[in-house]
């Protein structure tokens, strides 16, 4: 089985005294937090900030690089070939005047929502776990 590695972002904002998260509609039509991977010798750090703002235009972001969290999954390619992903994400807080910007060759849409909101949104349960595991966190 091929294996995959990316790291992320789980980007949100305080607005008004709530707490909104911020998905990317990818190309492929699936809701998502921003994540990529890591380019030559980038940390998984360097790698998550560099696909949050290749994929939002997002800069200007406060991680908590102290407290990864890590998704796992296994999925099936269209050619037929199963792969084990594995990601790690960081809880990253934006400003709330921040702009978006998409980038246009992987990204169509993004939308800032609740939890709630967000959890009805996540196209895959894995990212609905996820959600739940940084709430939990934030929460604390």
């Amino acid at each position: 089985m091929a294996k995959d590695f990316s790291c992320g972002v789980i980007p949100y904002r305080i607005v008004d005294g709530e707490r909104q998260f911020l998905l990317i509609q990818h190309n492929a039509g699936h809701w998502a937090f921003p994540k990529g991977h890591p380019e030559n010798s980038e940390t998984d750090l360097e790698a998550a900030r560099r696909e949050l703002e290749e994929e939002t235009g997002i800069a200007s972001v406060q991680v908590d690089a102290e407290h990864p969290l890590e998704e796992s999954y296994t999925f099936t390619k269209r050619s037929g070939k199963r792969v084990h992903k594995r990601v790690i994400y960081f809880l990253g807080q934006v400003p709330s005047d921040q702009a978006i910007t998409c980038q246009e060759a992987e990204v169509s849409d993004f939308a800032w929502g609740s939890a709630e909101q967000t959890r009805e949104r996540l196209t895959f349960g894995e990212g609905r776990a996820l959600l739940d595991t940084a709430l939990s966190y934030l929460d604390a």
